[in-house]
Order: C-alpha cells, then structure tokens, then sequence
C-alpha cells in the first residue's frame, strides 16, 4: 500500500495559502456552492439565502457561516475528516477539490467548523488543532502519514441542538 507523507498537509496549507485573502475566499465559495444546492433543494430560496462574515481584529477572530444546508450529522466525520475527495459537482459548483477548508490551518491555533442540518437536532463539531498541525509538519522526528497527522489533530463532536436550524460555520 502507498505511504503518502506528512508533506502533502504541508503543500495543502501553509504552503498553499500564503495570501490569507485566499483562505476567505474559499470559505465563501464554499458556502456559496452550499446556498445553491440549499435553494435547488428547496431548502430556503434565492431571498432568504444569506453568508455572514464576523471580524474581530481584538480578538483575531473571524468567522464566515451561511444559512444553507450544513451536513447530516451521519456523514459529518467522513467529509470532514476526508481530503481531496469532495462531493461536488466539478461541472457546476465553485470548488470541487476537496481541499479549501485546511487553508485557514496556515494562520491560526485552533480551526473549527460547525454545523446542523435541516429537520436534525444536531449541531456537529469538527476542531483542527492548527498549531499542533504546524508543529507536526516541521518536526523531522516525526514522520506520520498524512491520514495518521488527520487523525492526531482533529476531534469530533455533537451534541443536541435546534432542529430547525440550519448552517455550517468556520471560526479561525
């Protein structure tokens, strides 16, 4: 079986996303391609779709959350603990690569992405320990794949919520 190294985190994030704006830009995308097939889906319409960007520069916090149809609870750790593996449509969504969501791993201590889908009491939890990640990576004593370095630094979680809520939502 191929061994693929601790590297291919590294060019997936720090060495990737050295202009931060790009980071933001590929929050947004995603939930843009979130709030088109939450609207093909009739799950809100054009009018009701929204994506909601918090800066606090005191507290170096930002956070970009759309209103559109977060993940089911069921398949919450597989996309999220997946990479390059994504679920969309390369023909029609905006980002299909599976890969934009690490970006804010290059510029912060702790990433984390929420969300709760629609009709679920739910909220799930994904928490990247971003720092520990940067450690790993320029660390020559330690040598994990890159799916063991995934699973050394991430948790997951959930715990019960408003079912009639709906979102995902990234804080760096």
């Amino acid at each position: 079986m191929a061994f693929i190294g601790k590297n291919v985190i590294e060019n997936l994030t720090t060495a990737m996303y050295e202009d931060l704006r790009i980071i933001y830009r590929e929050y947004i995308q995603n939930s843009a391609d979130s709030i088109d097939r939450a609207v093909r889906d009739g799950i809100i319409t054009r009018d009701e779709a929204k994506i909601d960007i918090d800066i606090n520069a005191r507290k170096r916090y930002i956070s970009v959350m759309d209103n559109a149809a977060g993940i089911p609870y069921e398949q919450f750790v597989k996309i999220m603990s997946s990479i390059a593996d994504s679920t969309k449509d390369r023909g029609e969504d905006k980002g299909f690569r599976g890969i934009g969501r690490l970006g804010g791993i290059s510029s912060c201590e702790t990433l984390i992405f929420s969300c709760s889908a629609p009709g679920e009491a739910v909220l799930s939890i994904c928490k990247w320990d971003a720092k520990r990640v940067r450690e790993i990576l320029v660390d020559k004593t330690q040598n994990p794949s890159a799916a063991e370095l995934v699973d050394m630094v991430t948790e997951f979680s959930q715990k019960e919520y408003d079912e009639d809520t709906h979102f995902f939502k990234v804080c760096k």
